[in-house]
């Protein structure tokens, strides 16, 4: 095997010793990441946030005990707003699913050019420089609506693939437990995996 596949072997070892080299050069490329797990972070919070106050729209009734701080508050919703609130909170969600699609592609994207940069500016003579700026810039500039746009298209699956699995969920908790129907949720979900 190792005399067959040693054209294969040599290339892998190539790629790894050249992405070792790209790190080694490149240590502010680590910063990328860090950065968009911060926007995601502080997006997730926003939306949380955002979820509470829709979900706080409804009128909100105290049940329980006379004491005001230990007394259990329910929210109801007028004839009609509570549909309207979960088509809204579907909505918010798959906004979130986007946003966090983007904000990986972005990050996937910087970390590319960075090292597609480095690559072709490098030789057997010198190592490159890595342009981490460039990636930036071709990022939030050149091809923001491309990669928008393929985020979109990743939210959406996830957010059909959470829908199946909820729908699977619930019939089969409806069924009794049915093992045609467990049959037909499990095909579901892994024709929704494989999408």
């Amino acid at each position: 095997m190792l005399i067959c596949g040693f054209n294969q072997l040599k290339i892998a070892i190539d790629v790894v010793d050249a992405s070792a080299d790209f790190i080694r050069k490149t240590k502010r490329v680590i910063t990328v990441p860090v950065i968009y797990f911060i926007f995601q972070v502080t997006s997730v919070m926003v939306m949380m946030f955002a979820f509470v106050c829709v979900w706080s729209i409804g009128d909100i009734n105290a049940k329980g005990t006379l004491n005001p701080y230990h007394q259990l508050k329910t929210v109801t919703f007028k004839k009609g707003t509570a549909d309207d609130m979960y088509y809204i909170a579907m909505a918010m969600f798959f906004g979130l699913l986007w946003i966090i699609a983007f904000f990986n592609a972005q990050q996937s994207f910087i970390v590319m050019v960075a090292g597609c940069s480095y690559y072709f500016d490098s030789s057997a003579e010198k190592d490159g420089d890595a342009d981490v700026g460039m990636g930036v810039k071709f990022a939030w500039v050149n091809h923001v609506g491309s990669i928008a746009m393929g985020s979109f298209i990743v939210a959406l699956v996830e957010f059909l693939r959470v829908v199946v699995a909820v729908i699977v969920e619930q019939a089969t908790k409806a069924s009794g437990n049915n093992p045609v129907v467990k049959c037909i949720g499990c095909v579901a979900n892994c024709c929704m995996e494989c999408l």
